[in-house]
């Protein structure tokens, strides 16, 4: 029986005895009192005991980004930076018990990081590329089943605000705001048998523990928002939402980008992000002019600061070539359960020495305004030259 076991154990006699003995204790012997306080006593050393493992061992692994652990309003997901955490919690949670590796059995809870600012945290050991995940906004939900308040396609002739001569009646502007209810769906990955001899250090559950299995949630996460049809084995994702605009082929990338973005304005709506696939950003940092001369600069691209006309470009490997999205402000958001689930046992593996692992969380993409969502036709794309017969632009100044 390990500490905890031992410390549960402490609570349940204890309890039991607390129960018998009434609001006073005047139900219990001399002798129920005694074991009472012996109970009493054993937890509290038990449980200091506990907080002492896991106080040095956070000072032991401290690494941890703690921008990762600030929310707000304008809050995103930092599901990369997950790659240390689940490692580091892990062996927080094993030193509790006096293991240095990994504990035979376990499970623990880790907080999902957030971060407050557009760009993703870069993590020294997780070799993963943007994701779109990583800049829509982010909202934590400690329930699974919620409610939230969305908008409906503007009408033509919806009302709205006037002068209103004295003694007439005010004008009503109709909303057209209802409410949804939305469930968190789970999204879970679980290891194959490792050896645990293997996991045995904090490079090793970082490695399998948390790169491998971090990228699988957040490949799961990723392809789940751009193509779930909403079904109950699927989120709803972009491809599947109703009431979207749509933006045809425009000559050139630029040009059809700019009227996505522009039918988004057009209904009040600013632009966020330009989400493209990785072939149309490389298409669109390769277009030149007539003479050869690449249209990138800071007014027009910017390959390094990732915007094209001073809007947000996000490079995302799910989307196809050919198909890409602007998505306005406060149209989306994604939820998800606070908390992250990690387990693992050996029980599966006990005549064999391994180990398997289970991640899971859960989430949703919520929808608060389809028509701030325009979606490109970016199919039309031929060559890189002869942008210039379409674009008067000079891109030498």
């Amino acid at each position: 029986m390990n500490i905890l076991e031992q410390l549960e154990a402490e609570k349940a006699a204890a309890g039991k005895l607390v129960e018998k003995g009434g609001p006073d204790g005047s139900n219990l012997t001399e002798k129920e009192m005694k074991e009472l306080r012996n109970h009493y006593e054993k937890a509290k050393s038990l449980k200091e005991r506990v907080e002492l493992f896991k106080g040095v061992n956070d000072l032991n692994f401290d690494g941890a980004n703690p921008a990762a652990r600030r929310g707000g309003a304008s809050a995103h997901l930092s599901l990369r930076s997950l790659a240390n955490e689940i490692p580091k919690e892990i062996i927080s949670y094993s030193g509790r018990f006096g293991v240095k590796g990994l504990l035979q059995s376990g499970r623990t809870l880790l907080p999902v990081p957030i971060i407050n600012n557009a760009e993703p945290i870069p993590t020294i050991d997780a070799e993963i590329p943007p994701r779109l995940v990583d800049y829509l906004p982010a909202v934590g939900r400690k329930e699974p089943v919620y409610d939230i308040l969305f908008e409906t396609t503007p009408e033509e002739d919806s009302g709205g605000a006037a002068v209103v001569p004295e003694g007439a009646e005010k004008p009503v502007k109709r909303l057209g705001l209802k409410f949804k209810t939305q469930n968190l769906k789970v999204v879970a990955v679980l290891s194959d048998e490792l050896d645990k001899f293997v996991l045995q250090d904090f490079s090793a559950i970082r490695t399998w523990l948390g790169n491998r299995l971090t990228l699988e949630v957040i490949n799961a996460v990723e392809d789940e928002i751009l193509h779930g049809d909403g079904s109950d084995k699927h989120l709803l994702g972009l491809d599947h939402i109703e009431g979207v605009q749509t933006q045809e082929w425009g000559g050139n990338i630029l040009d059809t980008v700019m009227l996505g973005v522009n039918k988004v304005e057009s209904v009040g709506v600013a632009a966020q992000l330009i989400a493209l696939s990785t072939t149309d950003w490389m298409n669109a940092q390769r277009w030149k002019d007539a003479e050869g001369r690449y249209y990138m600069s800071p007014s027009i691209i910017d390959p390094v600061g990732r915007t094209m006309f001073g809007y947000q470009v996000v490079q995302v490997p799910g989307l196809e070539a050919g198909t890409g999205w602007v998505i306005g402000a406060g149209s989306v958001a994604l939820s998800f359960g606070e908390e992250m689930h990690i387990e693992w046992n050996p029980y599966s593996g006990f005549t064999r020495n391994t180990i398997r692992a289970r991640v899971e969380n859960r989430y949703a993409l919520d929808v608060f305004r389809a028509h701030g969502l325009v979606k490109l036709d970016l199919s039309g794309q031929t060559d890189t030259t002869g942008i210039a017969k379409t674009l008067r632009v000079d891109a030498a100044k």
